[in-house]
């Protein structure tokens, strides 16, 4: 998805949520990110998608 048409998106999932009660914290769309992960269950999946 072009990333303007996917930052519309992803601001109206958050207002949405937000609207419902649900705390959510955002950073910089579209930002490189380093992630840690604590897993708590018998599976965990990592999913890396690439971009050109």
């Amino acid at each position: 998805m072009h990333p303007a048409m996917a930052s519309t998106l992803f601001d109206l999932l958050v207002k949405l949520l937000r609207d419902r009660g649900v705390e959510v914290q955002t950073g910089r769309f579209g930002a490189f990110m380093r992630v840690e992960i604590i897993n708590d269950g018998p599976v965990a999946l990592v999913i890396e998608i690439g971009y050109d």
